[in-house]
């Protein structure tokens, strides 16, 4: 719906075609004048003089993630687009593309992390038969159980329940596949996907520390210089050319014709 590059519409592919950002011209100088750094139009840039559209996505990816966003401006997110502060500086710019990266990659599955220990312990068919999930308390760990027998262990309530996009990617993901067959890949996948849950709310957290660094809601999201002075009130002089009737030699050097503004 919202593609970050676009294609001119008579591109076959995308051989021989440059792409260019899908951002307004507007906001683009809006974000340059803010972070003080020379805008190019594809990939990312040095976040020291250059930043380009990736890290302009990465950048609201990290806004989008962040809690207090989320609580702040529930009701407006509740009935319109939601809205992209621009940064107060570089500093908190670069900051945030980084974040904003990080969780991007993970929600591909580009990155792993380790933070939390999913395993797969019974030995089955592996088949998807009834998707359900049974709490600690019950027993040592969180469980995910595909079938009578078989189950996820070591997932937690926080990330079983964990909402993205309006559904439960822990839960979704294996209801999505009922009827089949689990094989060894799928059930890496499933393991790698709840620990990047388990990162992503750490993430979050980290989000909000960055923005409360550099002043909190709204201040963070206020220019970092200083406002330039307003100008003093300028002492407008009448223009009264004087009349005059030159020489051959002084025409169009030290006077011009005055000409009516009809004729003009």
């Amino acid at each position: 719906m919202f593609p970050l590059y676009i294609l001119p519409l008579d591109a076959k592919d995308v051989t021989g075609y440059h792409r260019r950002p899908n951002l307004g011209a507007e906001f683009v100088r809006a974000f340059s004048s803010v972070v003080g750094i020379r805008f190019i139009p594809d990939d990312a840039g040095d976040l020291d003089n250059t930043f380009g559209p990736k890290d302009i996505f990465d950048y609201v990816y990290a806004i989008m993630h962040s809690p207090e966003y989320r609580r702040r401006y529930a009701d407006f997110l509740k009935s319109d687009y939601p809205r992209v502060p621009l940064p107060g500086g570089l500093a908190m710019f670069g900051d945030l593309v980084q974040l904003g990266r990080h969780l991007a990659k993970l929600h591909l599955l580009e990155e792993q992390s380790d933070d939390a220990a999913v395993t797969f312990p019974v030995v089955g068919r592996n088949t998807v038969e009834r998707v359900r999930y049974t709490l600690p308390e019950d027993h040592a760990d969180g469980r995910v159980w595909i079938n009578r027998s078989q189950y996820f262990a070591g997932v937690s309530p926080e990330e079983y329940g964990y909402d993205m996009g309006g559904y439960r990617p822990a839960e979704k993901w294996l209801k999505d596949r009922k009827g089949r067959q689990l094989s060894s890949e799928d059930i890496t996948t499933y393991c790698t996907m709840v620990a990047s849950l388990v990162e992503t709310r750490r993430r979050m957290g980290e989000i909000d520390a960055i923005i409360e660094r550099h002043g909190g809601w709204p201040a963070a999201f206020e220019p970092s210089e200083p406002a330039a002075a307003e100008p003093e009130t300028l002492r407008i002089i009448p223009f009264r050319p004087p009349a005059v009737e030159p020489t051959a030699e002084e025409r169009y050097r030290t006077c011009v014709p005055l000409i009516p503004l009809e004729a003009a």
